[in-house]
């Protein structure tokens, strides 16, 4: 469920920040370890400035917040915090220049994924 959860919500935010007649192109490549999905749309790109604040709970972008109001800036932090705790990660690239357009989002999960340790000794 955490799975679905993480990748509807890369998929649902390149839907609702590109436009109408925008491409949003989905990939999936697999080796003997790892899963990597990789989401890149056409849309608005996110402030170069904003970058480092992407994953941080409740943050929006300036020019998603005019495009978008509604929303509460927690979905990519829910997705930072499912994937890490799997023993994954997930990045971004996005064209840094002020009219940089797009964005691609890669969701790296291992095949075997981490199972917390607790209470066992050392």
């Amino acid at each position: 469920d955490q799975v679905r959860e993480a990748l509807e919500n890369i998929i649902s935010n390149a839907v609702k920040y590109s436009a109408e007649t925008g491409e949003i192109k989905i990939g999936v490549k697999s080796d003997a370890e790892l899963i990597t999905v990789e989401v890149a749309d056409e849309g608005m790109g996110i402030p170069e400035k904003e970058q480092a604040k992407v994953f941080s709970r409740f943050f929006r972008a300036e020019n998603a917040l005019s495009q978008e109001p509604n929303g509460s800036g927690f979905g990519l932090f829910v997705v930072k915090s499912y994937v890490e705790s799997w023993g994954g990660k997930v990045w971004f690239q996005s064209p840094t220049q002020p009219s940089g357009r797009g964005t691609t989002f890669f969701v790296q999960i291992p095949l075997h994924p981490i199972t917390p340790q607790i209470g066992r000794a050392h």
